[in-house]
């Protein structure tokens, strides 16, 4: 199995406008672990999407 990071977004609307690319990523790679790197209060939203495996917490 691959990994797959994609982008960090930092707000609620460079959150929604990814959730179509999660979407697709997950498509195109079925078999691979997706990582969303993101603020952690979105975490949860991030997971309701059922496109992302791993949600990172940015580091300083």
């Amino acid at each position: 199995m691959g990994h797959v990071v994609a982008m960090r977004a930092l707000k609620l609307g460079d959150f929604l406008v990814t959730v179509p690319a999660l979407k697709a990523i997950r498509r195109a790679w079925p078999d691979h672990e997706i990582m969303f790197a993101t603020s952690g209060w979105l975490g949860p939203l991030v997971e309701l999407t059922g496109c992302v495996d791993t949600v990172c917490p940015p580091t300083a």
